[in-house]
């Protein structure tokens, strides 16, 4: 079977590193991968060295992020739709001099920020899957630059794979067709991840970690105000990791937050790294404070790494994590409850073994590359072979 994989022009996230986790499976499956990216970047290096045939057509998004000044919103989305349709255009016609796609058996589209997939799918009749990796506008203040968007997807598409029920309920509720949503949970590979020791867990001190963008939606800055609102005697015996890229707005407000809560000796912003997975070993507790998270890869990897979990009762966290089992839940933005949280970790070192040995064994039994690649290929096979759909996929 023949592939061909249309990646948002953004490398930069969790769509694009679920995407990697699974395009290294496909040779186990006999697939032969084809893809597409906007512009040539580090991404294209990395296929070139696994051998993965990749071209860059110039596609743009038809979701983008709303302006922030609402006067220049008119001209710019004139600006924006303009730039969609030509890039659109030249796109599809960059991919038929590019790739003979009369020998692509099935065409998936990464994120459902793209519709160019959709366009390839009507013109050549080829089959198209979306992959929902987001909410859209509630995570990323998105709008779509085609009032017509979601009809055009439901007519050429043919399955939806949402990353969690969460996104798959939000996106019925914009009007994707229920029948052609499938929910498909991103993995990760447990062994690309150096996993902490339960002696590491009852150490003196405890260090703390939040990985993933470092912009509003995450909630880095409830994080740093949590640790401010710790009482003294723990406070002196944490500290905070912040691991992301960031814009340099949001860094301000959380260097405020440090001086504010006098944190200089707690918190460390350490920007983005590429070796993060080795680093969690040096932790005890990880943080997922988003305030809609679509799946959440770093809490797969917290879990994968035996930590003690603590996330936002929004988005898909409580499908992740079993509140008081398998890590603890806070309420979404509200940094006095999580500074709670992190107490009971710190004053119950036994509670944080058990709660992280068995999130480590609920990622291991549902939440890995392994068992998400298996699902996506049932589904290439129910579509290119008329298989039987196992749709029993979120029974966890």
């Amino acid at each position: 079977m023949k592939a061909l994989y249309i990646l948002d022009p953004g490398i930069v996230g969790g769509a694009t590193r679920a995407f990697k986790e699974f395009v290294v499976q496909l040779k186990k499956y006999d697939i032969t991968p084809i893809v597409l990216t906007s512009t040539n970047s580090t991404l294209n290096e990395e296929l070139n060295k696994l051998g993965i045939e990749n071209h860059s057509i110039g596609h743009r998004t038809v979701l983008v992020q709303i302006w922030s000044k609402s006067w220049k919103r008119k001209i710019k989305y004139i600006v924006e739709y303009l730039k969609y349709r030509y890039c659109r255009f030249r796109a599809i016609k960059n991919v038929s001099k590019m790739v003979d796609l009369c020998s692509i058996d099935i065409i998936h589209t990464n994120s459902a920020r793209n519709d160019i997939g959709c366009y390839i799918s009507k013109r050549y009749n080829i089959p198209h899957i979306c992959h929902i990796r987001e909410f859209g506008d509630i995570d990323f203040n998105c709008i779509s630059l085609d009032s017509n968007y979601i009809n055009y997807y439901n007519k050429y598409t043919k399955v939806f794979i949402a990353i969690s029920q969460a996104v798959k309920k939000h996106w019925e509720g914009k009007g994707i067709d229920t029948s052609k949503i499938r929910v498909v949970y991103d993995g990760v590979n447990p062994h690309d991840i150096t996993r902490t020791s339960k002696e590491n867990m009852f150490g003196e001190k405890i260090r703390i970690v939040i990985a993933g963008g470092v912009f509003p939606t995450k909630g880095q800055d409830i994080a740093v105000e949590a640790i401010g609102m710790l009482p003294i005697h723990i406070r002196n015996m944490v500290s905070l990791d912040i691991i992301g890229w960031y814009g340099e707005s949001y860094i301000k407000k959380i260097n405020f937050l440090i001086e504010k809560y006098n944190l200089f000796n707690n918190i460390n912003i350490l920007g983005p790294r590429n070796d993060v997975r080795s680093l969690y070993k040096n932790y005890q507790i990880g943080l997922m404070c988003s305030q809609n998270e679509g799946f959440g890869l770093v809490t797969a990897e917290y879990m994968h790494a035996g930590l003690g979990v603590i996330a936002s009762n929004s988005g898909a966290c409580p499908e992740l994590i079993q509140d008081g089992v398998s890590g603890l839940l806070f309420e979404k933005g509200n940094a006095k409850i999580l500074a709670e949280k992190i107490a009971v970790l710190f004053n119950d070192r036994h509670y944080l073994v058990s709660l992280a040995k068995n999130a480590q064994e609920r990622a291991n039994s549902f939440f890995t590359t392994d068992i998400n690649s298996k699902k996506i290929i049932d589904i290439y096979k129910q579509i290119n072979y008329g298989e039987n759909f196992n749709n029993s996929y979120t029974d966890i």
